[in-house]
């Protein structure tokens, strides 16, 4: 895309506000930083996109890790429960000892 450094960061921030009109989410303050950095950089418009889109992506791999993380949390925890019948495992249980198996709440 050729254009003066003012119309690609103009034509950026046309995109940016497309997408975030079109996924209609919460602000994230993360975001606005990464585009702040990116439009008072020296970046093209193209490495401006690839830098959001991977941001982005990286984003999608961190939730999903965390709710791997969460289900393999519940599989490990109901296998325990499953094993019970020995009396230490369910007093631990009852105790609530076990809670190095609870994963962080996720919003």
């Amino acid at each position: 895309m050729k254009g003066t450094k003012k119309e690609l960061l103009n034509s950026l921030s046309e995109e940016v506000a497309k997408f975030e009109k079109k996924k209609n989410h919460k602000e994230d303050p993360q975001n606005n930083e990464l585009l702040h950095t990116l439009i008072t950089s020296n970046y093209t418009y193209h490495q401006c996109m690839s830098a959001r889109i991977e941001f982005m992506l990286n984003k999608v791999n961190q939730r999903r890790y965390e709710w791997g993380h969460k289900a393999g949390t519940l599989l490990a925890k109901k296998k325990i429960i499953m094993a019970s019948s020995n009396s230490t495992i369910s007093y631990l249980l009852q105790d609530n000892s076990l809670s190095v198996l609870e994963p962080d709440k996720i919003n």
